[in-house]
């Protein structure tokens, strides 16, 4: 069984305009996909429909296919309880909460977090499962 990369819900995906002009059979055109994470960043992805698309969403950030295009907005209102949930941490994950309460202690601190959060497959989310 393959493990996903971005392992961010997607809330919402919207088709774009073609990758490239194409003659051939419209069921086999690439499209850019605009995807929005349980996190508010916009992310850019292509595939054949919006099912392909997620797909390779879920592949991972690898810059050709799937990238960032606006970074999570600044929230002045974000809390602790609002991130941990927005990245699904475990209640399990005792650890990671109380070393995040101690470190992502003010609104700034949590916003430049989720702004510096390039893309979700990064090492730090596993653990933070």
């Amino acid at each position: 069984m393959t493990q996903k990369a971005n392992n961010q819900a997607i809330i919402n995906i919207i088709r774009q305009g073609q990758v490239w002009e194409s003659e051939e059979d419209t069921e086999k055109e690439l499209h850019y996909y605009h995807v929005t994470d349980a996190l508010n960043r916009k992310w850019q992805t292509i595939g054949l429909n919006v099912s392909d698309a997620i797909q390779v969403f879920e592949h991972g950030n690898d810059d050709n296919w799937t990238r960032i295009i606006e970074s999570a907005p600044y929230n002045p209102d974000l809390s602790i309880n609002d991130l941990i949930n927005m990245l699904n941490i475990s209640p399990e994950a005792t650890g990671i909460r109380n070393d995040m309460q101690i470190i992502l202690n003010t609104v700034e601190r949590l916003n430049e977090f989720l702004q510096r959060s390039t893309f979700a497959n990064h090492p730090l989310f596993c653990l933070l499962k």
